[in-house]
């Protein structure tokens, strides 16, 4: 069995359409006609000098799930440290545009990612569109914007001073939770309905969200939450075997 770690990735290639810039891993099959996955990047990961600067250090473990479903993963560069903001989620329905013209995969249906800041994306566009999201992934998931805003001010204030940046200022950021922050109480509402659609994974000594947040985000949706030890960035030795064989069971199943 291949595993992620021994996979060799591919990657058909990196596109630059309506200032996206976009990697596609295909697997080992053509994505026309099949559902794609799109993967919402976590923070600052545009900066690293990656040759998969989209998908980060984790860009092996990505291709790994393109593989093993058969379906295309698809990562850009959704705005940058964007926090979900109207330039992200307006980029990421041009990402859906551009993957259905130029891939040919199904633009009725989607399966989506995102870790960290790309969480709170991947969760945004799965609420606005629920009837068409068939599989919701979140690692190192951030439940509560507002939260974590607010108790990683002093400690890491790099963190919060982006999400303010990119609401243009803390009233912006503020005025805008109602509509972007999954603890809101109608969004929340919403991801519940999804909850048989959704994993989350997390870690018990993650630095920046605390995992009772994580813990009672899983109890008011009803998604599968697997815990594991280490802190964030120990999100990378996530199981990828599991979600892979996840994925292909909520596309079998919800495509």
């Amino acid at each position: 069995m291949i595993t992620p770690d021994a996979w060799s990735w591919k990657r058909i290639g990196a596109y630059t359409a309506n200032e996206l810039q976009i990697e596609v891993y295909p697997g080992d099959r053509s994505p026309a006609g099949r559902i794609p996955i799109i993967w919402c990047h976590g923070f600052s990961l545009l900066a690293q000098p990656s040759a998969s600067v989209q998908g980060g250090p984790w860009w092996p473990r990505l291709a790994y799930i393109a593989e093993v479903t058969g379906c295309p993963l698809i990562a850009a560069d959704l705005g940058g440290n964007a926090w979900s903001n109207a330039t992200a989620r307006t980029l990421f329905g041009t990402l859906r545009t551009w993957i259905g013209a130029n891939l040919g995969c199904r633009t009725d249906k989607f399966a989506v990612g995102g870790e960290s800041m790309g969480s709170i994306l991947a969760a945004n566009m799965a609420w606005r569109t629920p009837a068409e999201c068939v599989a919701l992934w979140m690692r190192a998931h951030i439940p509560a914007m507002q939260t974590f805003h607010d108790v990683n001010l002093v400690p890491f204030p790099g963190l919060s001073l982006s999400m303010e940046a990119a609401f243009t200022n803390l009233a912006g950021l503020v005025a805008a939770y109602p509509t972007v922050d999954p603890a809101a109480a109608a969004n929340r509402a919403i991801l519940a309905s999804l909850g048989p659609r959704t994993r989350v994974d997390y870690r018990s000594d993650d630095q920046f969200i605390a995992p009772e947040l994580v813990e009672q985000y899983a109890r008011d949706t009803g998604c599968i939450a697997v815990a594991g030890r280490g802190d964030h960035d120990g999100n990378l030795y996530t199981d990828q075997v599991a979600v892979a064989e996840w994925f292909r069971a909520m596309i079998d199943a919800n495509g």
